[in-house]
This record gives C-alpha cells, sequence and structure tokens, in this order.
C-alpha cells in the first residue's frame, strides 16, 4: 500500500516519515546550548522582529526594515548554524509600519502587514507553503487599519485583528481568509463602544479565541468570542462573545489557546494585579469574576505578558513587572497551570541581574520552557526541561558593542527554540539569530507502516517506557468521522513495537469510493509522567 501526503503537524508534534531514527541524547550527554549568534539581515533601522518554528526545527524570521524613506517586510529561513539570503516580501512603491507572524499546524505560515501607500493604508499577507512565498493577498482596504494581530489555522485558514478609527473611537474588527489567502472577508465585530485593545490566539489546528477591551462609561469590558474551523473556513458574522470582566483599568490583554482548544486570557488590572481567564474556546463562560493569579505592589509592564503551552497541556504565564522602590531594573516572574490549575508564581530573573529588559516566552510542545531578557549588550535566559523542573542558567553570546533591542522567542513541539533580536551598533541594525536545540523530551519515533483491509500496522519506538495508544480521524465535509482505532501497547525505552490501527466498517466503506486523508493521534503514556500526544497526517489510498 502506498502511502503519500505525509505531513508535520508543528505545533502538535514532529514525527519522522522516514524509516530514520532520530537519535536520543544518551543519559549524562552534556546540556543543549545556544548556537553562536548569526545575522539575518542588515539595514538603515529594523523594527518589528517575528520568528516562528517549523517541525525541522528551521526558523522563519521576517522584519521591518527601514533605509531613508524605504520600509519594507524581509524574511529569512535560519537554521542552527546560518540564515539564508534575505527574501522582501514588499517593494519600495509602499511603505510598512506594522508586522506579525503565525504559523498553522500544517506548517503554512502567514505574514501580515500594515502597509501604505500615499493617504491610504491596507492590511496585505503572503503564506509560505511547499518551499515558497506565494502572492500577495489585500485583506482589507476600507479604512486606516492599526493594532494588527495575526493567527494561522490548518488548511489554510487565518484570522486578523486590528483596530480603526470610527465615530464613538477606534473599532474592533476581524478579517478572515482561507485557501492560504485566496479569499478574504472582514467584519467590524464591535462599532459602538471604543476599543483600546484586540487581540487573536489560536492552536495552530482548528481552534482560536478573539477578545478585546472595549470602553463604556468609566469602566473597561473585557470579552472574548470563539473562532473554530469548518470546513476549511473560519466564520465570525454570528459569533456571540461573552463578557469575561469589567474593572476601570485593563492593559496587556493577551491570548493563548492549547492543542485541546482551552483558552487562556490574561491581563493586567489596577496596574499590579495578573488576572486570567481559561476555558473551552467553545463553551466560552458567562461573566464571571476571574482570579487573582498574582498580585504585587509592583507594576506590571504594559506588552510584557505572555502565554505558552505545551502539547500535554499545562499553560505558562509569564510577565515582566517594574519594582516599586524604582530604579531601572525590571523582575521577569512565571506562572505554569498543571491541570488547570494555577501554581505559585516564581521570580524568573530578579533584580539581583541588574537591567533586564524585552521579556521573550517560548513554550515547546515536549515542556521545555524558555525566558529570555537582554541586558545592554548581552541576551539572557533561563531555561526548563520540563514546565514542572527547575530553572537553569543559559548563556547567549554577546553582541559586543551593541544595544539589544525587541528580543522575541519561538519554538516547536520538539522544544526546538529560537531567539531574534535587533543589534545596534552606532546607525545600523543587524536582526541576530540564535537556536536550541530539542532535547530528550518523551516521543515515539515511527519507523514504517502497513495497510491491510482492515487495519492500519506501525512500527514504533518510544525513548522511555510506558503506554502507547492510538486513534485515527478523517472529515468529510464538516464531519469527523473516526477511521481506526488501537489498543494500549506497553513500550520499553529505544525497543520497537508494533501498534495495529483497526479501521472501523464506515472507514472501509468510504475507502471503496475515496482516498481517506487520515489524520492519527498518538498518545504516549510515560510511566510516572503527564501524557504526550502526537499527530501526523498519512493518505490511504481507495481500495475497491
Amino acid at each position: 500500500m502506498q502511502w503519500r501526503g505525509c505531513s508535520l503537524r508543528v505545533l502538535v508534534v514532529a514525527l519522522a516519515c522516514s524509516s530514520i531514527a532520530v537519535a536520543v541524547p544518551a543519559a549524562g550527554a552534556a546540556p543543549p546550548q545556544w548556537s553562536t549568534p548569526v545575522t539575518a539581515g542588515e539595514a538603515g533601522t529594523i523594527i518589528a522582529p517575528a520568528v516562528v518554528v517549523d517541525a525541522e526545527g528551521v526558523a522563519t524570521v521576517a522584519w521591518i526594515s527601514r533605509d531613508g524613506a524605504t520600509s519594507i517586510v524581509r524574511t529569512s529561513r535560519c537554521t542552527r548554524t546560518a540564515c539564508a539570503t534575505p527574501v522582501d516580501l514588499t517593494d519600495t512603491t509602499v511603505t510598512v509600519s506594522e508586522l506579525d507572524l503565525a504559523i498553522a499546524s500544517d506548517g503554512a505560515i502567514v505574514a501580515g502587514w500594515i502597509q501604505r501607500s500615499g493617504a491610504a493604508a491596507s492590511i496585505h499577507a503572503r503564506s509560505y507553503r511547499t518551499g515558497q512565498w506565494g502572492p500577495d493577498a489585500q485583506v482589507y482596504a476600507v479604512q486606516s487599519p492599526f493594532d494588527l494581530s495575526v493567527a494561522a489555522f490548518a488548511d489554510g485558514a487565518s484570522v486578523f485583528t486590528f483596530r480603526t478609527i470610527g465615530g464613538a473611537g477606534s473599532t474592533g474588527d476581524v478579517a478572515t481568509c482561507s485557501g492560504y489567502l485566496a479569499l478574504c472577508s472582514q467584519t467590524q465585530v464591535e462599532s459602538g463602544l471604543s476599543v483600546s485593545e484586540i487581540e487573536v490566539g489560536s492552536n495552530g489546528a482548528a481552534a482560536g479565541l478573539l477578545a478585546l477591551t472595549t470602553l463604556s462609561g468609566q469602566d473597561r469590558q473585557v470579552s472574548a468570542a470563539p473562532l473554530l474551523l469548518a470546513g476549511g473556513t473560519i466564520s465570525v458574522g454570528n459569533t456571540t462573545r461573552t463578557t469575561l470582566a469589567v474593572a476601570t483599568t485593563v492593559l496587556g490583554l493577551t491570548v493563548g489557546v492549547d492543542l485541546d482548544g482551552i483558552a487562556t486570557v490574561a491581563w493586567s488590572q489596577g496596574a499590579d494585579n495578573l488576572m486570567a481567564q481559561r476555558f473551552p474556546v467553545a463553551q466560552v463562560p458567562n461573566a464571571s469574576v476571574p482570579p487573582v493569579v498574582a498580585s504585587s505592589v509592583d507594576d506590571i509592564r504594559d506588552g510584557s505578558i505572555a502565554i505558552g503551552s505545551d502539547r500535554a497541556g499545562r499553560t505558562v504565564l509569564s510577565w515582566s513587572v517594574t519594582p516599586s522602590a524604582g530604579g531601572a531594573g525590571q523582575v521577569v516572574r512565571s506562572l505554569v497551570y498543571v491541570d488547570g490549575t494555577a501554581q505559585a508564581p516564581t521570580t524568573v530573573l530578579g533584580a539581583a541581574l541588574g537591567t533586564t529588559r524585552n521579556p521573550a516566552l517560548a513554550v515547546g510542545g515536549d515542556g521545555r520552557v524558555v525566558l529570555a531578557a537582554d541586558r545592554g549588550e548581552r541576551v539572557i535566559t533561563r531555561v526548563r526541561a520540563r514546565t514542572a523542573s527547575t530553572w537553569t542558567p543559559r548563556t547567549v553570546a554577546p553582541d559586543s558593542g551593541a544595544t539589544i533591542q525587541e528580543l522575541r522567542a519561538a519554538a516547536n513541539a520538539d522544544g526546538q527554540t529560537a531567539l531574534v533580536w535587533i543589534a545596534v551598533v552606532g546607525t545600523a541594525s543587524r536582526i541576530r539569530y540564535s537556536s536550541l536545540e530539542a532535547g530528550d523530551a518523551p516521543r515515539v519515533r515511527f519507523a514504517s507502516r502497513r495497510a491491510t483491509a482492515t487495519q492500519i500496522t506501525m512500527r514504533i519506538t518510544s525513548n522511555v517506557a510506558g503506554r502507547v495508544s492510538q486513534v485515527g480521524r478523517y472529515r468529510v465535509g464538516s464531519r469527523t468521522i473516526l477511521a481506526c482505532r488501537a489498543r494500549a501497547v506497553r513500550v520499553r525505552a529505544n525497543r520497537p513495537r508494533l501498534i495495529r490501527c483497526t479501521l472501523t466498517g464506515r472507514a472501509r466503506a468510504d475507502r471503496a469510493s475515496r482516498n481517506l486523508r487520515i489524520t492519527f493521534t498518538t498518545t504516549l503514556r510515560p510511566t510516572g509522567e503527564p501524557p504526550v500526544r502526537q499527530t501526523t497526517r498519512y493518505t490511504l489510498r481507495r481500495r475497491s
């Protein structure tokens, strides 16, 4: 039986699509270190860097490059040791002011930006897939947009949130695109109240959340609405928002969605309280008072709140505060949700380290957490091998004589992590890139597979002892159909084992008339550790 369409689901897991085994570090091996920084691009002035990491560990870096009157979007693909020659996504006939980058679970990347040509402003985007950037797509071109946020979904869908100036203040707007930006439409979700913040988050697959802050009288209201992918498209025209909180001060609204579709919405309230709501995307809760996740006399810095999740559903919040005692230093803190319960906040980068700025968070699917900040000429980081382990210092080689600006971080399902930052020396700017290799997190490797009329058999190897189960599903229209299910089998570390997924009667019947594009979810339950889910796709050829 021939298989095709083997793809890598980036935010879920990176699976080998060949018989080549992935090496697992031996016990006692040296811990992974940051690579020597390399330059992705140079210009007179660089702003708005962004980075995502695909399943193979290749980072896509994007930024806005300004040279005199020219302002364009550039991007480069970076491995651990080098970055490719930058590619221009725009030309010198327009001026670019904002940029965002997102990656979907099927590996597609979306770059969105706000560009101006004369007095007109509009949102444009391009998608990267099959090894190249697609054509320019105009996403929105009615009023002058600003505050752009981009989210990518599976099967070519993407969402753009932004604000425009309306009669009663700024409005909240959403544009949705399908077919890898082939078709885009726009919806105004709030026009009667002044919108101060609007954000979108997704798990890269089929679940996302829209959240916004509006001004009503003297209070600010935080509300949210689900974004669910169906048939390759996302509709927000009939989406009803739910109020999450009402307060006099709301800043730093941030949204994250994990692989199970659990959303986390966080913001600072009253300057020194970190607030959060967690709920399934499809079941946005009724208005309720969110818990005070963290409270102190120190002021939370606007724009510092970040959210990330691993593939076991554990979620990390990070933020920075300015000590009330004064001074230029900042303190970076984090908090982990385990089984939906908030753990005690911890200080990761303290005032003893001196002035720290531009905190960045990356959470790998394997549970690795990286928190980074800059201190003068150096990027300093703290790394957790798992979301529940202790923090370990890691050093990134300094940029001598440079001022570091706008640090960004991203990680893939295996925990391979990328850092990018702007290094300014005199009047010249450079985009700098460094990566941290994947660790030895629990995972399953697939060496071979075979299909019969009733079963799909895969040869697997786990790097830890435990139990492995599997389920396969495919779609017919907007419906998800169970394709097969495999009983749990016991596995020993680094010992091959067969797992057999038995096709359902419905799958066998459908296979008689069409190819089945099956998404396999393999669950590894390591002994003594939380379960790990890995997802990959195969196309099962028609069998009449």
